[in-house]
Order: C-alpha cells, then sequence, then structure tokens
C-alpha cells in the first residue's frame, strides 16, 4: 500500500480511499434497505474475474445441476472469459454495468475463492448478501491476515482503518477447508469467518468426475494436447508448479535452473517438463525466454490458465510451499520438493502453520543435481513416499470422493436461509 502512495499518489487517493469512502457513503445504505433475493448467486474468479479454481467448479456444478428456481452468474471483468461463456450459453455478468450493479445489489450471495472481489465497489454492492470464502488451497504457508507483512500494517490504526474501508476485512459467513486438521491449525485467523466446514475443494473433482467438456474452459488446450501427446508416445510429464514470491523472484530468472542443461536430462530421460508458473509471475527476461523457447523438452504453460484438468494427464509433480501438491496427493503420483530457498522464504516472504517436513511428504532438492537425480531416481521406480503421501491425504482431505462442490452448494443453501 505505501509503495502505492509512493509512486501514485493520485491514483491511492482516488481509488484507495476517496471511491470505497463513496461506496460507504451512497452504495452501503442502498444495500441495507434492498431486498435480496435468496436464490441468486454471484460467483467472482480471482484476479479478475478469470474462470478457473474452486469457483470455476462450483459454477460448473450449479450450471449441470440446473436446479429449478435458481438464479446464478458468473461475474468477470475480462471480455475473453465474458465471451468464452457466453459461447456456451452460460449466466455471466461483465464488471462494471449497469445491469451488473443492480443485479449485485439483488443477489443474496457472494461466493469467491480470492480476496479481491470486494475491490470497485463490489463489496459495498453485497455488503448484505450471504458471503461464502472458497479460498484458493490449503498447506503450509500463512495467509490473508496471518500474513507477516499484513500483520506489521494492522498494528497502526491508520492501517486497520484503510483496510476496514477497502472492504478487506469482511467477515465471511462461510469458510471452506479441505479437512479437519486445517480447521484446527490453517489459517485460523488469516481470515476472518463466522463458521469453517471441511467439504472439500470443487477444483479436485475433476480428479473424479466427467465434466462433458466444460471442465476444458479456461485450460491451456494446446500445451494440454501436447502432454497427451508426449504420454501416447511412451513418454512421462512432469509438472513444475512454484508458489508466488513477494519478492516476483523464480529459480529461473535467479538462474538457479540451468535450461539447456535441464532440457538435455529430460531428453535424455524422456521426460516432458512442464513449467506453470502462479498466476501472479512471469519470465521476465528475454535470453530465458529464448532458452525455453530452443528447448526441446521443456514446455511454458500459461500461468492465467487453469490447471487442474491437465494434473491427471502427468506423471509426478515438483513443488515448492504451494498449496497445490496438497490436491496432488489425491492421485497418489510422486511429489519432489524444489526447496533452494527455504531459508529466505521464511525470512522475507512468508511463516508457516505447520513444521515444513510435516506436511512434505517427498524428497527436498536445493539445487539443480540433486533436482535430476532425484527425478531419475523416481523414473527407474524409486518412489519411497507413497505411503506417506497416502497417510497425508487421509488427514488432509475428510472426503476424497470428488463431491466437494455438491457438499458445499449443499450447505450455502442451508445457511444462507437462516442468515
Amino acid at each position: 500500500m505505501l509503495k502505492g502512495l509512493v509512486r501514485d499518489p493520485w491514483g491511492f487517493f482516488w481509488n484507495g480511499l476517496l471511491l470505497p469512502l463513496l461506496g460507504w457513503l451512497f452504495i452501503v445504505p442502498l444495500a441495507l434497505v434492498m431486498p435480496r433475493r435468496k436464490k441468486m448467486v454471484i460467483l467472482w474468479g480471482r484476479d479478475r474475474g478469470e474462470f478457473t479454481d474452486n469457483v470455476k467448479y462450483l459454477y460448473l456444478h450449479l450450471f449441470q445441476r440446473a436446479e429449478a428456481g435458481l438464479e446464478f452468474y458468473f461475474l468477470t471483468e475480462s471480455r475473453e472469459v465474458l465471451n468464452s461463456l457466453r459461447a456456451g450459453n452460460m449466466p455471466v455478468l461483465f464488471f462494471p454495468g449497469l445491469r451488473t450493479a443492480w443485479l449485485l445489489l439483488r443477489a443474496g450471495v457472494i461466493v469467491s475463492d480470492s480476496d479481491v472481489w470486494v475491490n470497485r465497489f463490489r463489496y459495498h454492492l453485497l455488503f448484505t448478501a450471504y458471503k461464502v470464502q472458497l479460498w484458493h488451497g490449503v498447506g503450509l504457508k500463512t495467509i490473508g491476515l496471518d500474513n507477516p507483512r499484513v500483520q506489521r500494517l494492522l498494528e497502526h490504526f491508520l492501517m486497520r482503518a484503510y483496510f476496514r474501508l477497502k472492504g478487506k476485512l469482511v467477515r465471511y459467513d462461510l469458510l471452506i477447508s479441505t479437512g479437519d486438521a486445517f480447521i484446527e491449525r490453517g489459517y485460523p485467523t488469516g481470515i476472518n469467518k463466522k463458521k469453517t466446514i471441511a467439504a472439500g475443494y470443487p477444483r479436485n473433482d475433476v480428479f473424479f468426475q466427467d465434466f462433458q467438456g466444460n471442465e476444458l474452459i479456461g485450460v491451456d488446450l494446446e500445451a494440454l494436447e501436447k502432454i497427451k501427446a508426449f504420454r501416447s508416445a511412451g513418454g512421462r510429464v512432469a509438472v513444475y508448479l512454484p508458489t508466488f514470491r513477494d519478492s516476483g523472484k523464480d529459480p529461473i530468472t535467479s538462474r538457479i535452473v540451468d535450461i539447456p542443461g535441464l532440457d538435455q536430462f529430460c531428453r535424455e530421460q524422456n521426460i516432458l517438463l512442464v513449467f506453470k508458473f502462479h498466476s501472479w509471475g512471469m519470465l521476465r527476461d528475454r535470453e530465458t525466454g529464448e532458452q525455453i523457447s530452443a528447448a526441446a523438452n521443456i514446455l511454458i504453460y500459461d500461468n492465467s490458465r487453469d490447471i487442474y484438468p491437465v494434473l491427471p494427464h502427468t506423471d509426478l509433480m515438483i513443488s515448492d510451499y504451494s498449496s497445490v501438491y496438497m490436491d496432488y496427493l489425491l492421485l497418489n503420483r510422486p511429489i519432489v520438493f524444489f526447496t533452494y530457498d527455504l531459508e529466505e522464504y521464511l525470512r522475507n516472504e512468508r511463516d508457516f502453520y505447520f513444521d515444513y517436513d510435516e506436511l512434505t511428504p517427498g524428497p527436498k532438492c536445493r539445487d539443480q543435481q540433486e533436482l535430476t537425480a532425484v527425478l531419475a531416481g523416481l523414473l527407474a521406480g524409486r518412489d519411497d513416499f507413497r505411503e506417506e503421501r497416502a497417510a497425508l491425504c487421509r488427514r488432509a482431505f475428510n472426503h476424497p470422493d470428488g463431491r466437494a462442490a455438491e457438499r458445499i452448494w449443499l450447505a450455502i443453501k442451508e445457511r444462507s436461509k437462516k442468515n
């Protein structure tokens, strides 16, 4: 926030203070008297309302269910998402817009899996709606209000007032987790909530169910076809999904990974290595991009696209502190932890809710030499963590059955009626 003030004081004043204040003065009073339709549901995706992650699969569940009397819309600021859903005759709203604002004032339920839905008057328009937070992952690192940087900001009265003005201290009526272990210890204060249930994550339903093609909306289809073709030809696929660093660093641009050397290893072992960065991360230098373009067995997956329908077509995962590896436990395939910056991450980025070794059932690698050695061993059949993965999966998921969206929707219906 302070960086934004220094870079663009007028923009900070306009977007950070004046507009939220106008929302409280003029929109919230209207929301307080406007009758809401309890069977109208708004679903907002991450970032600009992207069609991905948990909200996507809850939305697909509602679309397939076609429940009588239910009115629901996917809300987005993306023209691409708008056109994709319209092409499938799926209910979607573009924000901003007068009709959209009117429907937000009337909607009874808002569902999101991130905290950016509150921006640009959406919090004020949906002020009295029943608020459901699916979130976008359980795992090790502290999130939301538990982020050490956020906690330091909230020590100051003015910062607390600013967060409240922006709607960032919203209290959710319902928060979703995957298992009791994360209700007890994971994000205990990172998200303000009235109730948390361990219903599971809708994005994991794609591992168990046939969505009749709708799950491929928002997927990097070109990359998916290359992955399927590589496996059909007898190769194996490893997917690398590192988490986002607040510093913006990644192992490639930080020269932790030697792309030509890694590509040679992959060619020798008949592996296709798929890089899928966090939606906020990117490759920033031209040289690295050229090296990856020249690599025969390294593929960049569009980081703005949904990766979950692709994961069943992979043979192993490389990650670090991202919660995505917890979902991969449901497939019980090898997970390698590339922890080249563990100490720096803990010092400068985030704290962990759990001890790192407690929740990481797989080999730990600190450099590329260790990483390639571990991958070679796994390809040769040396998987020593199968039972540990299965045990953690049982602990992390109360319901590993592909029916998370169904449970969540039933909970929303029952609880929102009482709200």
